[in-house]
């Protein structure tokens, strides 16, 4: 070999080890800190660097992440890197394939970066996410296929005073223990009044209670750990893309901008999709969106809104200067009749007029497992997932909103919304699998639990007598969730994409 030829080799390798190969380390203490979000003092808080959230990771697809996490408790924890693929005996979970991290030690995690997109990573042990330990990951390309002027993390969570252990115990005690703290005191003279006496025999008959939409009765909702966000160095004229995760322990949460704008949704859970255009997301828990807007030539300030299901409450992002531009408020639920519209402004439902909403066409977007539920657009609404109402069907859905909203106190008209729905979701490129792999198992999951009790079953038995599904490499599994409760319940498949069959 010639000496130039050496060299050039040499160069190339040190060129790609740059490029594609570049270490990015971080360093990330888990400390005990007091927290005040509402005027309380919570010490029971959990931090990470001093942060709630924990710092936003950030890499370039190719680099190679370092990460070393020092645990400063006297509890020990763990890091899960939801959404990552990454070798198995990085992804964090404790029971299954990751070394615990002891109080007063350290574990250092390596892993590739094989993919772009946003994610997010959390605690996996006991309740020590629902105490702040969680934070943003963001991956780029060198090429980003989207140019902005700002790339801002949307992270939105629930908030509690009380410690979560006593949160459960409480549920433990009774299913419906905030009912009260939230206001919703559903009884058979209302159920009467609003024309609902056999749904609400229903639910007194099967011991599910009161309709709802969450369980916990909280203190706050935050947008990167705050109430309130103003960002007023953002000019008008600017392109904005928001990274926005669902943090929350057990909230979906509504996303709109302003007096319901447009926005274009160009990722779903880390994945590329062909961009549709839309003016509200419901985002279930663990989920993550990627959306992008352009900022009008107004003085105005838009408010980027996220909304409880429940509609308990919000958080907000404003974005801009000038006069503030509010999301018009949400009918509250009808306790007794939800349904699958809970909550809305009065919702077409995505309709059938979007970008990328045709029929057949490509292939439904390869989904990243980000807290996913079967059913569709809002799936199975709090207690009532008996009632699937094809969410395509606007007609029916319009007229049911005005029900819901005139069965209210405030009588304001409310404003309709064009919702995404994952029917409208196309991935950019086939994601058919290769025809050589083997279609093997379909494995029903069938999900199922007691309210009362506050106790929840995989095939009617709890994790801990049943921890494993036993599958072999190179085959195609079909999983088929099937809710059998009147509750929410995102799925979340470690170290796999998936891609979702049904709407």
């Amino acid at each position: 070999m010639t000496t130039l030829k050496l060299l050039t080799m040499i160069l190339l390798s040190q060129f790609f080890t740059q490029v594609y190969g570049a270490e990015r380390f971080y360093e990330l203490k888990v400390q005990n800190i007091t927290k005040n979000v509402t005027g309380v003092d919570v010490k029971h808080a959990l931090a990470i660097n001093g942060s709630i959230p924990a710092p936003t990771l950030k890499f370039q697809l190719g680099d190679e992440a370092v990460i070393k996490v020092i645990n400063e408790t006297d509890e020990p924890t763990s890091l899960h890197w939801h959404g990552l693929l990454v070798p198995w005996r990085q992804d964090g979970p404790q029971f299954s394939n990751t070394k615990i991290i002891a109080p007063k030690t350290s574990y250092t995690f390596k892993f590739p970066i094989k993919h772009t997109g946003t994610y997010w990573y959390h605690s996996h042990t006991q309740l020590q996410e629902q105490r702040g330990l969680y934070g943003a990951i963001v991956i780029e390309d060198s090429s980003p296929k989207f140019k902005v002027d700002h790339d801002l993390v949307y992270m939105m969570s629930d908030w509690t005073n009380e410690n979560p252990t006593q949160v459960l115990a409480n549920l433990k005690k009774d299913g419906d223990y905030y009912k009260y703290k939230k206001g919703f005191l559903p009884s058979i003279l209302g159920a009467i009044r609003h024309g609902a006496i056999w749904d609400y025999l229903k639910g007194e008959w099967s011991r599910m209670g009161a309709m709802d939409l969450s369980d916990v009765g909280y203190d706050a909702f935050l947008v990167n750990g705050e109430q309130s966000i103003d960002l007023p160095q953002i000019s008008h004229g600017q392109k904005v893309r928001l990274r926005i995760i669902n943090a929350g322990a057990s909230t979906y949460f509504y996303f709109n901008i302003g007096n319901l704008r447009n926005f274009k949704v160009i990722a779903k859970d880390g994945v590329d999709v062909k961009p549709v255009v839309v003016n509200e997301l419901l985002v279930g828990i663990a989920e993550t969106y990627d959306v992008i807007f352009e900022m009008p030539h107004e003085m105005k300030s838009f408010e980027a809104r996220a909304t409880a299901q429940d509609i308990t409450g919000f958080s907000s992002m404003f974005i801009g200067n000038g006069e503030k531009e509010l999301v018009p408020n949400k009918a509250k639920p009808n306790p007794y009749q939800m349904g699958d519209h809970g909550g809305g402004h009065g919702d077409h439902g995505g309709g059938h007029d979007g970008p990328g909403d045709e029929p057949g066409g490509d292939e439904p977007g390869g989904d990243e497992p980000g807290g996913d539920e079967p059913g569709g657009d809002d799936g199975p609404s709090g207690h009532d997932g008996h009632h699937m109402i094809d969410s395509r069907n606007s007609v029916t859905e319009m007229l049911e909103d005005q029900l819901m909203v005139m069965g209210n106190e405030d009588t304001t008209p409310i404003p309709m919304t064009k919702r995404l729905n994952y029917m409208m979701l196309r991935s950019p490129s086939p994601t058919d699998f290769p025809k050589d792999l083997i279609r093997a198992q379909v494995i029903d999951l069938e999900l199922s639990g007691d309210m009362d009790r506050y106790t929840w079953y995989i095939n009617g038995k709890p994790f801990s007598e049943d921890k494993f599904i036993n599958i072999k490499e190179n085959e195609v599994i079909t999983f088929r969730f099937i809710n059998k409760t009147m509750m929410h319940h995102p799925m979340h498949l470690h170290g796999h994409f998936f891609r979702v069959l049904m709407g």
